[in-house]
Formats: C-alpha cells, sequence, structure tokens
C-alpha cells in the first residue's frame, strides 16, 4: 500500500484541515472536528485488490459526520466494511449504533448520512466495495449497516483476520488471484452474517 497522506511534513496550524480533505477525497465524503487540544496527527495508506479499494489510516481522536448532502454529491456507489484495528470508536448508521473494540467490523452504507467518532488515537481499514459486487454476493446491505460484527472464533476471525493481511498484498495480487480473494472475502462476509 502506498501512503498517500501524513501529517509530520505538515504545519500543525494545517494538519486537521488537510486531514480532512485528502479523508474525504480517498475514503468518503464528510466532515470532521478534532476532539482533544493535543497536536493532530494522521496518516492514510491505500492500495487495490482488483476492482476494490483499501484505505489504512491512523489518526488522533476525531469525530465525523455524513450528512445528506455529502451523499447528494457524491459520485461513487460503494458499501464499505469497515475493520477497526486499535483505539476505541463507535458508529452511528440507520438508527443503529456500534461501538467496535479491537478486530471488529462494521458495514458502512455510502448512500446513508452517517455519524462516528474515534474516541483517541485509532488505526482503522476501510474495504471500498462496489456496490453490484457487494449485492452479486451478498445481497441487500440494508439491514445488516452499523451492525458490528465481532470477531468471534469462527468465521467472523477468519474474515477479521484475513482482512487484517490484505493490506500486504494491495496491488500485488494479479488477476485471477485478486478475483478469487474478493470472491472468498465476500462468501465469507456472507456467511458470517447469515446471508
Amino acid at each position: 500500500m502506498d501512503t498517500i497522506f501524513s501529517t509530520s511534513d505538515v504545519d500543525p496550524k494545517c494538519r486537521f484541515d488537510y486531514w480532512l480533505d485528502i479523508a474525504a477525497r480517498k475514503l468518503l465524503k464528510h466532515d470532521g472536528k478534532q476532539l482533544g487540544q493535543g497536536l493532530f496527527r494522521a496518516e492514510l495508506k491505500c492500495g487495490l485488490v482488483g476492482e476494490i479499494e483499501l484505505g489504512m489510516f491512523d489518526t488522533s481522536a476525531l469525530q465525523i459526520t455524513r450528512e445528506a448532502r455529502h451523499v447528494a454529491d457524491a459520485d461513487i456507489d460503494h458499501v464499505l466494511l469497515y475493520r477497526h484495528i486499535t483505539g476505541r470508536s463507535f458508529l452511528e448508521q440507520g438508527g443503529r449504533t456500534a461501538m467496535l473494540e479491537s478486530g471488529d467490523m462494521v458495514l458502512i452504507e455510502s448512500q446513508l448520512p452517517f455519524s462516528g467518532a474515534y474516541l483517541d488515537a485509532s488505526r482503522g481499514m476501510v474495504v471500498k466495495l462496489p456496490r453490484r459486487v457487494f449485492v452479486d454476493h451478498v445481497g441487500d446491505p440494508g439491514e445488516l449497516v452499523a451492525r458490528r460484527i465481532r470477531r468471534t472464533p469462527g468465521s467472523a476471525a477468519l474474515l477479521s483476520g484475513l482482512l487484517s493481511i490484505l493490506p500486504n498484498h494491495a496491488s500485488a495480487l494479479k488477476p485471477p488471484t485478486s478475483e478469487m480473494t474478493i470472491d472468498y472475502l465476500l462468501s465469507l462476509f456472507a456467511q458470517v452474517v447469515g446471508r
């Protein structure tokens, strides 16, 4: 995965605004607010596995909000699978709230507003799945959004583990290996959520 952005070389007064701009362009359009008074730090790495986009980030504590205006302005149609790596975070979408611990996952619907927060320095991973690919494998994401998927032993732990190693192979997997990987990832996700 390639490092797309790091605050390490940015004037401290501009760090949060630059981060918000790049995160909105590379991950998903949203607004944000820094939590706490310390020096803001963040880094974003991106890569591809076939037609899915991967984003890994480290960030200081912050609050995020995706409003109806962001959804209306979006030119993409993705379903996002988020894997929480470290820190404490939560997501609210579709009337549900998911509190996430290390290794937990949650599905985020890009066509609905949401809010959330990283309550302290956190690391996470986003898998941007084209809607048609997701629907072909899993079906309608509607009832699955903002439902915490705990890294319990068995299929859920295997899914979380697969996501943890996927960035190591981003951009290196060639067809048909990348297609098989995506197929397996989504088939495993469907099994975990009972589809």
